[in-house]
């Protein structure tokens, strides 16, 4: 079982995205804490250790992963393939 936090980045950004789209990331959240790779929309972020995203319809959820503990680093909307290298920390 995984133990999930939000980065103050990451808090900021979940407050401010759509009531809909929140409700469907603490699904599949409390779905991920149990087994983080059972879902098949969780991909592993290329040129990184631990990060990996999570593709909630054109919402996209960056996460980090370490001694079963997920931390929440953003969520943004998905324009371009350009978005994910300046989002990575």
């Amino acid at each position: 079982m995984f133990h999930i936090f939000f980065s103050s980045h990451g808090d900021r950004a979940f407050n401010k995205t759509p009531q809909d789209i929140k409700q469907r990331i603490i699904e599949v959240f409390e779905s991920l804490a149990r087994d983080i790779f059972w879902y098949r929309r969780v991909k592993k972020l290329q040129g990184t250790e631990n990060q990996y995203r999570l593709r909630v319809s054109r919402w996209r959820v960056l996460f980090t992963v370490r001694n079963k503990e997920m931390e929440i680093l953003d969520i943004f909307l998905k324009k371009g393939d350009e978005d994910y290298p300046r989002r990575i920390l």
